[in-house]
């Protein structure tokens, strides 16, 4: 999104307001990337904006060359 890093405040409420199949309870949640198969974190998810930077504000993978969001993370079951 850009250089400043977001405090963790910041950073759930975003991740509350654009992931909107799931709740995030902390930004330590962890989700498994079905696009990807790794385990990621709340604080690890990108933040990206559409059309050079002034567009809309969505969620993506931190994994390389994953491009999967929010719709393609499930909550990992534990066992």
């Amino acid at each position: 999104m850009n250089d400043k890093p977001l405090d963790p405040e910041e950073k759930l409420a975003l991740l509350q307001r654009l992931d909107q199949f799931r709740p995030w309870h902390s930004t330590r949640d962890r989700r498994l990337c079905l696009g990807c198969g790794k385990l990621i974190s709340g604080t690890e998810i990108q933040l990206q904006r559409s059309m050079g930077g002034i567009g809309l504000l969505s969620l993506r993978c931190p994994t390389p060359d994953c491009t999967a969001g929010p719709m393609e993370w499930v909550e990992p079951t534990a066992g």
